[in-house]
């Protein structure tokens, strides 16, 4: 799973990359942190996947305090 999770987070942040700056990029930004959360939510303990679950923390709490519409 550690690799599908990777690969997965690579490619958001190649989409990050190429969206242009507006609001429709940040409501962009907020939804795929929100994926990010939901589907690794609680996915990795920290004593296996330290790196993993550090990222899914921080996405996490990134979810929680990004405005939504």
């Amino acid at each position: 799973m550690n690799k599908q999770f990777w690969d997965f987070l690579l490619a958001t942040a190649l989409e990050i990359e190429e969206l242009e700056a507006g609001e429709a990029s940040s409501d962009r930004i907020s939804a795929l942190i929100e994926t990010i959360d939901v589907a690794y939510k609680g996915a990795f303990d920290p004593a296996d996947a330290y790196e993993a679950y550090v990222v899914t923390a921080l996405c996490s709490a990134l979810h929680k305090k990004l405005p939504r519409d």
